[in-house]
C-alpha cells in the first residue's frame, strides 16, 4: 500500500514540488540548460508528470502526450524515497526501482541540479499539511553525504566518456534499446558504494 492515499494527493504534492522548483530561479536555470523533455510514470498511485525543460520558461504537466526525451517509471513511494534524499538516483537504477529508456546520460547530468530540490519537498510536505510523511530520522542528512559520489562521478569525464554510455531509445530511433531492469527485480549489489560506484560503471558502458 502507498504511502500516498490516492493519485490525486500525490499529483498535489508533486505539483507543489514543482510549482517551487520553477519559482527557484537557479534551480530552473540549472535545469533549463539540458533542454530535454522529461516524463515520469508512477504506479501506486498511477500517475504521469512530464517536465518540458525545452519550454521558456520550464514547465511540466500531468499527461503522457507528446514525445519524451527520457521516460522513467517508478512507484509513488519510491518517488517519495528519492526526493527525500533517501535512495540515490544510481542505486534505484541498479535495483530496478526505477527503469528508464531514453537519453539516460544527459539525464543523468541533471542530478547536481537537483539536489537543492531534497531540502524544498520537507517543506512543501509541511505547507500541504502531510507532516506524517515527512521521516523523523537524524541520519538523512549523513547519508546523503555519503551518496554525493555519484555527482562527482557524472561531472567528471576522467572516469568515463558519456558519449560512451547507452544513447536515446525512444520510437522511431535507431539506436539500440536500454534494457532497463523490470521494477521490483533487486539483483545482488555490493552494499560499499564505491564497489558499487564499480559494478554500475561495468553495466553501463
Amino acid at each position: 500500500m502507498s504511502i500516498f492515499e490516492d493519485n490525486k494527493q500525490f499529483e498535489r504534492v508533486m505539483g507543489a514540488l514543482f510549482d517551487r522548483v520553477l519559482e527557484e530561479e537557479s534551480i530552473s536555470r540549472e535545469l533549463a540548460s539540458a533542454n530535454l523533455i522529461v516524463r515520469f510514470h508512477y504506479t501506486d498511485p498511477e500517475a504521469v508528470l512530464t517536465v518540458d525543460l525545452t519550454a521558456r520558461p520550464p514547465s511540466y504537466r500531468f499527461d503522457d502526450e507528446g514525445e519524451a526525451d527520457v521516460e522513467m517509471t517508478q512507484s509513488g513511494d519510491v518517488a517519495h524515497e528519492f526526493w527525500l534524499g533517501r535512495l540515490s538516483a544510481v542505486r534505484g537504477l541498479a535495483t530496478g526501482k526505477i527503469s528508464t529508456r531514453g537519453n539516460v546520460p544527459k539525464a543523468l547530468k541533471l542530478l547536481p541540479a537537483i539536489k537543492p530540490v531534497f531540502a524544498l519537498y520537507p517543506e512543501v510536505l509541511r505547507e500541504l499539511g502531510l507532516n506524517h510523511l515527512i521521516p523523523h530520522d537524524p541520519g538523512i542528512a549523513s547519508r546523503r553525504r555519503k551518496s554525493s559520489w555519484w555527482e562527482r562521478f557524472f561531472r567528471s569525464r576522467a572516469s568515463v566518456e558519456l558519449s560512451r554510455l547507452p544513447q536515446d531509445t525512444l520510437p522511431g530511433q535507431a539506436q539500440k534499446p536500454i534494457e532497463a531492469l523490470p521494477l521490483g527485480h533487486s539483483p545482488v549489489l555490493p552494499e560499499d558504494e564505491a564497489e558499487l560506484r564499480k559494478e554500475m560503471l561495468r553495466r553501463m558502458i
